[in-house]
């Protein structure tokens, strides 16, 4: 994992990682609030672990559009 950084996602307030797991994974997302769990999983959210451990794996463009 890297740094923390905070991004709104679709109007959810998330972490942002350029890889999470990883040197090799994609760059996600991960949920801060567990009260956002049921948008978040409407928007391609999965559960990666604890039960309040929600990510969403970005395309390469979505990951910069966020870091500009």
């Amino acid at each position: 994992m890297n740094g923390r950084n905070i991004v709104k996602y679709q109007g959810i307030r998330c972490e942002l990682y350029e890889h999470y797991y990883s040197p090799d994974s994609p760059p996600c997302v991960k949920l801060i609030s567990s009260g956002d769990i049921q948008k978040a999983k409407k928007l391609g959210f999965e559960c990666a672990g604890f039960p309040d451990e929600w990510v969403r794996y970005l395309t390469q463009a979505e990951y910069e559009s966020l870091t500009d």
